[in-house]
């Protein structure tokens, strides 16, 4: 940052601060890097889900490997309607600052 000028200066070819000047304005900046870290929460529910079936159920039969039975597998088509709502937090931590030039 440069320094500001001031009224009266050495080599300045204004009236010093005082006499026929009555004041001085002067405008100054400063770039500053501000930072503040962020938690996001997610969370998800399911809401009144449901099931409906398709077609027929398929059952199929195999001989057992324990031996002298059989095993059946039933398999069944569904239809699942799950509405799931998104949310999400925000939580914010310590602001910190930096000055820049």
């Amino acid at each position: 940052m440069a320094a500001p000028k001031s009224c009266g200066a050495k080599g300045d070819k204004t009236e010093a601060c005082g006499s026929a000047q009555s004041e001085c304005t002067r405008t100054v900046y400063q770039y500053a890097c501000v930072s503040v870290p962020v938690k996001l929460v997610p969370k998800a529910e399911i809401d009144g889900m449901t099931a409906e079936l398709c077609g027929e159920p398929v059952v199929e039969c195999r001989p057992c490997e324990c031996g002298g039975g059989f095993e059946i597998s039933v398999t069944q088509r569904l239809s699942i309607t799950m509405p799931i709502t998104y949310r999400i937090s925000a939580c914010e931590g310590e602001c910190s600052i930096c000055c820049r030039e």
